[in-house]
């Protein structure tokens, strides 16, 4: 025998309409069967192409902004790294010029001990050691010639006065964080 129930629906009535009630019978097989079939259609399932072709364009617009700004801060902290080896060796210059006649040229050993930074981005040299003065000067190297606003940074003192200049010139300020 099947199993039958009843639902008292009511149906909301449109405006001067008298509300009337519906006795609806439901057969639960057909009932559940209905159910099954509802959820095998329910809709699809998962992304369109088409959605997944704008999150890759959302994605790519995002990536054209950020990754140049990111490289551009790392190149800049790279740069603290050179200023930080001249200053070392600004600081090397001045311990070995009070016990000699002159400034260095020698970064190692039995000169100013001032190895080259071991992350390789920057090499550094001193020129034009004179007892007055030198150029300490660091210049990019490996992955950091994409710097081309500050390829080369340059310590000089000369007479008592420290100069500090950037290939190329107009950047000084800026590629010595001043």
């Amino acid at each position: 025998s099947r199993r039958a129930r009843q639902v008292v629906a009511h149906c909301r009535p449109a405006v001067g309409d008298v509300a009337e009630s519906r006795t609806v019978h439901f057969d639960n097989r057909a009932m559940n069967a209905h159910r099954l079939v509802t959820r095998r259609h329910a809709g699809p399932r998962g992304f369109t192409l088409i959605e997944l072709m704008i999150v890759v364009a959302i994605i790519a617009i995002i990536a054209a902004v950020a990754l140049p700004a990111y490289f551009g801060s790392v190149r800049k902290s790279r740069r603290a790294d050179a200023i930080t080896a001249l200053s070392q060796i600004a600081q090397a210059q001045e311990r070995w010029r009070a016990n000699n006649t002159t400034y260095s040229t020698v970064l190692t050993g039995a000169g100013l001990n001032v190895p080259n930074p071991s992350s390789g981005y920057y090499t550094l040299a001193v020129s034009a050691a004179s007892g007055t003065g030198y150029t300490a000067t660091a210049t990019a190297a490996g992955a950091q010639l994409a710097d081309t606003q500050c390829s080369s940074l340059t310590l000089t003192m000369a007479a008592g006065t420290i100069t500090y200049t950037a290939v190329p010139a107009a950047n000084a300020n800026r590629c010595w964080n001043r």
